[in-house]
């Protein structure tokens, strides 16, 4: 029972903190081949980028401020489907834009979250830790410089996933530490010293 209530309690922080966080970021049409991209409550460390559904970066950009807005015409461009994606330290979200025949501009905004791997590294322990609300596959694993394989860790599909590693028997040196979320991936190097 007590395990069910810190769930709950878990589900309820994670889907109020998910509201809050895409609500600082809107897309919206303005009725033609225009679309327009605004930001609140940005800490300049966020990256604005556009794709296409092969994965074509068309657009890439660091956000250098408080707040963003911009537009893009997108007028030029073949009709079909394009991704935004609007990432910072801990998340990144994804609107959809489908250009049809009469050069309109259908927007789904940022509901698709994709939480980003937290990776601490503290003494002698690595801890690598993500919150998985679609209960996607999770693959961990960390490789040396040679590209040796130290560990993978798979079929993880909890809502929290969380492995701490003891890094003190390992050789100093640089490691990589990747974690695939479905289809994402997320790469971090460390270095043991």
């Amino acid at each position: 029972m007590k395990t069910m209530k810190q769930l709950i309690t878990a589900v309820a922080i994670l889907l109020s903190v998910q509201v809050f966080a895409i609500s600082d970021i809107q897309i919206r049409s303005n009725g033609t081949s225009e679309v327009i991209i605004e930001a609140q409550k940005t800490s300049g460390q966020e990256i604005i980028r556009i794709f296409d559904e092969e994965g074509t970066v068309l657009f890439f950009e660091r956000i250098n401020g408080d707040s963003y807005q911009k537009t893009f015409t997108l007028s030029t461009l073949p009709n079909g489907k394009y991704f935004v994606e609007y990432e910072n330290d801990s998340k990144i979200n994804t609107a959809v834009i489908v250009k049809k025949e009469n050069n309109t501009l259908v927007t789904s905004n940022f509901n698709q979250v994709s939480f980003k791997p937290m990776i601490n590294q503290e003494g002698d322990y690595l801890s690598v830790g993500l919150t998985n609300p679609q209960l996607k596959n999770v693959i961990m694993n960390i490789t040396d410089s040679n590209g040796f394989e130290l560990t993978e860790i798979k079929n993880l599909n909890e809502l929290f996933v969380k492995k701490t590693f003891n890094t003190k028997r390992l050789p100093k040196g640089e490691y990589t530490v990747q974690v695939k979320c479905g289809k994402k991936s997320f790469t971090k190097l460390i270095s043991i010293k």
